[in-house]
């Protein structure tokens, strides 16, 4: 299902990356807007599905601007994109219905999951735990003991975000086995059972149609032995 943007952003050199996270035909149509009030006289001919709206700072002012959106375009979700957040906004923002608050430029590459998922009605929670930049190789062993070559993209202390580069599709709520090296400990291994949250194919048409599929994929840790 194609999915329509109205995104709401001043230009910038980082905007290409938010550009570029829904270079897609086959999933997102998007337009760009330098205001609300833009927003609001070109939705006439462009009803929206997701208002993501760009920012420098989250603060309280901008909680009552969401809600006025939301009660607006009350068929729509709204996305908000800071580079800081005040802590005691995003506590006050937990809760909003069709609402999500991601930082830049940690989560842009979340975007495309994130609005597909809120999208389809599913719910978002807010993030407990802060993510951490991390690189290194990791295995993850499906329930059928099949092992999976990946990589760390980041860290959190609830989970972890993988680019895997196989032909199976992980499905939310697959149980797996995710084995990494330590990173203070040279030499030990970690095990850990974990449930896939999300997962979604990040190369492009001529990519998979050659049977190379690599996909990110959101997974949630369980236990640790």
């Amino acid at each position: 299902m194609l999915v329509r943007i109205a995104l709401v952003s001043a230009p910038g050199a980082d905007l290409d990356k938010v550009r570029a996270a829904f270079r897609n035909p086959m999933r997102f149509t998007m337009r760009e807007f330098l205001s609300m009030e833009s927003v609001v006289h070109g939705l006439v001919s462009f009803p929206t599905d997701v208002l993501l709206m760009r920012i420098p700072h989250f603060t309280d002012r901008h909680i009552v601007m969401a809600n006025k959106a939301l009660r607006r375009f009350h068929k729509s979700t709204v996305v908000v994109l800071a580079r800081e957040v005040d802590p005691s906004a995003r506590v006050k923002s937990t809760g909003m219905e069709r609402f999500k608050i991601l930082q830049e430029p940690l989560e842009v590459a979340d975007l495309p999951a994130i609005v597909e998922k809120m999208h389809r009605g599913e719910e978002s929670q807010h993030r407990l735990h802060p993510r951490a930049r991390r690189e290194g190789m990791v295995q993850i062993i499906d329930r059928n003991g099949v092992v999976h070559r990946a990589q760390f993209l980041d860290f959190a202390q609830m989970g972890a975000r993988l680019s895997v580069a196989s032909l199976n599709k992980f499905q939310p709520k697959d149980s797996v086995q995710i084995v990494y090296g330590s990173s203070s400990e040279p030499g030990k291994f970690h095990k850990v059972e974990a449930k896939i949250v999300w997962s979604t194919f990040s190369g492009g048409f001529v990519d998979q149609f050659m049977g190379v599929k690599q996909q990110m994929a959101g997974i949630r840790f369980i236990a640790a032995y």
